[in-house]
Parts: structure tokens; sequence; C-alpha cells
């Protein structure tokens, strides 16, 4: 009875790590393999493609991730983030890493009209963490994203009613890069999305901040992996130098 009742206990965990390493689905690169959790409730709508060795995220019904767009005074802000263990990437034999490149595409754009203190203000920013549980390493990238500001500020000291207008349409944007990857050939990636709509002291009710997510991924670069002939010809090479040093002293 004892056995049974282990049994049944440890059972469903045994079913959900299978569950969990099935749902990791794998996508080929040129030279990388990435594993995408697809059940991932975050995926839901949206589809993993890989083109060379870029991993991109973008809807399954053709719209926009996310679309955010406040009108009138006020603030409209979303986040979209995935979750740590549901994407892998892991060099094919022969390379190992050298940098990443978060990418993303959307839009940004604004209208209205105001005083000196009006602001329409449109933000996407994308972020990544980068993971390895193996030498308890990670890194990440936040410097960068893609952002509109409107203002009157500089022009118009005497504070008048002007035209508030901007618009940046953006296509795989490469973003902040990961660098001096080379030690590294298996990674956890972890993705956050911020998208930002302000609109503040603009004049008309129909005056809009709006940010739109298209889609997100990252670019992973790699290098080959020195031969063991390379590494034996350079330490010859340096033998040889060691050699000619020591002539030249002794003469």
């Amino acid at each position: 009875m004892k056995s049974f009742l282990k049994l049944c206990y440890v059972s469903p965990f045994l079913l959900l790590s299978s569950v969990s390493h099935a749902a990791l689905t794998t996508l080929e690169g040129e030279h990388v393999t990435y594993q995408v959790n697809l059940d991932a409730p975050w995926m839901s709508n949206l589809q993993a493609k890989v083109t060379g060795d870029t991993l991109q995220f973008i809807s399954k019904d053709g719209n926009a991730i996310v679309n955010n767009k406040q009108i009138g005074n006020g603030s409209n802000i979303s986040e979209f983030n995935s979750r740590l263990g549901d994407i892998k990437v892991q060099a094919k034999q022969g390379y190992q890493f050298s940098t990443a490149n978060i990418v993303h595409s959307g839009v940004v754009d604004s209208v209205g009209e105001g005083g000196r203190n009006a602001i329409l203000y449109s933000r996407l920013w994308s972020y990544a963490f980068l993971n390895n549980p193996i030498d308890n390493w990670s890194s990440a990238a936040t410097d960068k994203n893609t952002v509109i500001l409107a203002d009157n500020k500089a022009e118009n000291p005497n504070n008048l009613i002007k035209p508030l207008t901007g618009q940046l349409k953006i296509v795989d944007r490469s973003l902040t890069s990961f660098s001096d990857l080379s030690s590294k050939s298996n990674l956890d990636i972890e993705f956050y999305n911020e998208i930002h709509a302000w609109a503040v002291q603009t004049t008309t009710p129909d005056s809009y901040a709006h940010a739109q997510l298209d889609s997100f991924g990252i670019s992973m670069q790699v290098a080959p992996v020195p031969e063991p002939e390379t590494y034996a010809l350079m330490g010859m090479g340096l033998v040889g130098l060691m050699a000619v040093r020591r002539r030249k002293n002794k003469a």
C-alpha cells in the first residue's frame, strides 16, 4: 500500500517533467538550434520562425502582438514577456557563440496639438536575459529602445498651441548587442517587451500617442571553434618565436 501511494505521489511529477520536455519544439537555424515551448501560455497567439540564425516571434493572425493607443491625455502601458525555460539555443557542432542582437518590429506614432508643456510619447522597449545555469552565468541587455517624443518646448517659448506629430515605422531593428559569448554553447533566453503610449497636456480630444509591437526576437552570431590542429600550429609557432628570441639574445 505504501509503495502504491508513493507511486501515486511521484507519478504526477514524472508526468509533468516529461510533458515539459516534450513541449520544447526544435527549430533549426543555419549554425544554431533553438528549442521553444510552443504550448507556453504567452505563445497562445504567437508563432516562432527561424531565418538564418535569427529567431523571431510574430502573431498567428497577422495583427500586432500588442497595440496600445492613448487617445486624449493619459497613459496606456502594457508588457509582453516570455518565461525562463521556454526558449533555449545551442550552437551546432564546430561553432560557438560570439555575439547576439535583440531585434523587434513595430510602429510608434503620435498626432495632436498642444502648448509648450504638451507631450506625446510612444515607446517600444525590448530587452532580453541570457542565462547559462551550467556555469551560473547570466547577462541582460536593456539599454536601447525605440522612442518617438513630440513636444513644443524648444521652438515654442510663447506657449502657443502648435501641432505635435511624429511617426516611425521599424522593421527588424537591431537593438542591444550581447558581446563576448565565446565561452557559451548553451543558453536559456527570456524576453521582456514594454509598450508605452502617453499624452500629456494636449489641447485636442483626438490627440493620440500610439505604440505597436509587431515582432520580437534575437539574432545569434557564431564563430568556428578552432580545431586541435590549429592550437598545435599556434603552439609550434610560439615555440619557434621563443627559439628565435633565444638565439638573438645569445648573439
